[in-house]
């Protein structure tokens, strides 16, 4: 499962979705909420964001030994507490799982083609999260 939207999404729904074959015994989310903000704007590139994304979902897959994985975000227009993002990580054990959802949540936040303007102006990455992702580098 890997989707950019523009519509809200519910995490319960999209947990159940991606646990349905069962095989899992470890499910780690996480959803990921608009701070303080007067209003966020997100742009991408549509089909290289999607493909970008499915790549780390299938990384993340193999890394870790997965059963399955997901990631959902939105873009266009969203307000404080509005829900963003949601990475969910299904493993035979639970410390794969989170170090996947870790691991996916990093390199979204760095890698994938997603522009963020806020107070209009674009955002960049900050050093927190260059940061965060070298840790994964072997």
């Amino acid at each position: 499962m890997v989707r950019v939207q523009t519509e809200t999404f519910e995490p319960g729904a999209l947990q159940a979705e991606l646990t349905t074959a069962g095989k899992a015994g470890a499910v780690v989310t996480f959803t990921g909420h608009v701070r303080d903000s007067e209003g966020l704007y997100l742009e991408h590139y549509p089909g290289m964001t999607e493909k970008v994304m499915a790549d780390l979902r299938d990384r993340a897959i193999e890394r870790f030994d997965l059963t399955d994985a997901g990631i959902v975000h939105r873009v266009g227009m969203l307000r404080t507490d509005e829900v963003i993002v949601w990475v969910g990580t299904c493993s035979r054990h639970r410390q794969k799982a989170f170090e996947a959802a870790c691991f996916m949540m990093d390199t979204l936040k760095s890698q994938v083609p997603l522009w963020k303007k806020e107070n209009n102006q674009w955002l960049e990455p900050g050093d927190h999260e260059i940061k965060n992702l070298e840790k994964w580098n072997d």
